[in-house]
């Protein structure tokens, strides 16, 4: 700005100036302060949920032993039936024989009644497959129930069970499919290598 004698001035900065500038800075600062604290804790509760997760992992791995070894001594197990691989049925019958066998990984498809005695009708994933309908207690099969959810179903490796099975009998057939001309389906019976067991459930942990 020129004055009249034709010299420029300065302007010098007030109190207040000097004020308002600092203020709008510390806002600033507050701000990514701010931001930074919520990115700071977001991270920190991601790697404390993993630890966690990983923490119940361990604690239900070594529950789940515990339990295999529990029943394994209370009942005198001498088979896990989902870690065995025979062809014929009659390979099975020692198996029978045992008198208790373990199961540690199911799938349960259905709980039914039939002639008033509840069944449970539960697919073993091994190979080959095993297909299962045993009669189970109103006990257990109320355990089974009430454990059960869509969140956390009776499935796969938290539950334990133990069996006394009466026969185990190879499938005949069973259905395959495969894509045919003109995107139709061709559908054929085919020799299985699943089995179809029958029994009951004794005994049941589920791991949580």
């Amino acid at each position: 700005m020129s004055n009249p004698h034709g010299q420029h001035s300065h302007l010098i900065p007030t109190d207040a100036s000097r004020c308002v500038g600092g203020n709008v800075k510390n806002k600033k600062m507050t701000k990514i302060s701010f931001i930074s604290l919520i990115l700071l804790t977001l991270i920190a509760c991601g790697r404390n949920k993993r630890v966690l997760e990983k923490e119940q992992a361990v604690l239900q791995k070594q529950h789940k032993d515990n339990s295999i070894s529990e029943l394994t001594d209370k009942y005198a197990i001498k088979y896990k039936l989902d870690t065995i691989d025979f062809s014929y049925s009659v390979q099975y019958d020692k198996i029978i024989e045992s008198g208790y066998q373990l199961i540690d990984d199911i799938d349960i498809n259905d709980i039914y009644r039939k002639d008033g005695i509840p069944y449970v009708s539960l697919i073993i994933w091994s190979w080959p497959t095993f297909f299962c309908d045993l009669t189970v207690s109103d006990e257990i099969m109320n355990r089974i129930i009430d454990n059960q959810s869509i969140d956390h179903p009776i499935k796969g490796d938290n539950a334990v069970l133990v069996v006394k099975l009466y026969e185990i009998k190879k499938i005949k057939l069973k259905i395959d499919s495969y894509p045919g001309d003109e995107g139709y389906w061709n559908i054929e019976f085919v020799d299985s290598d699943d089995f179809i067991a029958k029994g009951e459930i004794v005994d049941l942990i589920i791991i949580k």
